[in-house]
């Protein structure tokens, strides 16, 4: 009989620990050098950043497959991160996270607060822009540029730290 496939929580205690093992051994008979490890390392975060540049993907979502294979109301909002390798290569990450799961990771009461009060924000937006798609087309107002973007993400091939 085959063992179950890993769970989320195996591969952090058991399969992350077993690659952690085998790349330290590959890594001690091959006797490298702590600079060769160094440039091993910023390439490969330089051609996952790469990846998820090209490929990854973020978005929010409010509808989930049912049961019976359909569309249906999620149990709440939640983000899916995404990406795929080069030329439609199989998608190699693939994680989603309930926003009120996010919300609450810190889990501080005056981070948890700020934080409602702009989704409240982002709600308000979101709802102008609906009334805006449902009005006939006389009184849709023009669209006016975006002053103020999300600032962008850091990688940890760019983090200072790495």
């Amino acid at each position: 009989m085959e063992p179950p496939p890993y769970t989320l929580a195996d591969f952090h205690h058991v399969v992350r620990k077993q690659l952690a093992t085998a790349a330290s051994a590959a890594l001690a008979d091959a006797k490298m050098r702590d600079g060769e490890l160094d440039a091993i390392l910023y390439s490969a975060r330089s051609l996952t950043a790469g990846e998820l540049e090209q490929s990854g993907r973020l978005a929010l979502h409010g509808l989930d497959l049912g049961a019976d294979g359909e569309l249906a109301p999620a149990d709440e909002a939640y983000l899916s991160v995404s990406a795929g390798g080069e030329n439609g290569e199989a998608e190699w990450l693939s994680l989603s996270y309930w926003l009120s799961d996010l919300a609450l990771a810190d889990r501080d009461p005056e981070r948890v607060r700020a934080t409602v009060a702009a989704i409240e924000r982002s709600l308000a937006k979101l709802n102008t822009w609906l009334a805006e798609q449902d009005a006939p087309a006389e009184a849709k107002p023009k669209a006016k540029p975006r002053a103020k973007r999300a600032p962008k993400a850091k990688t940890s091939a760019e983090s200072p730290d790495s």
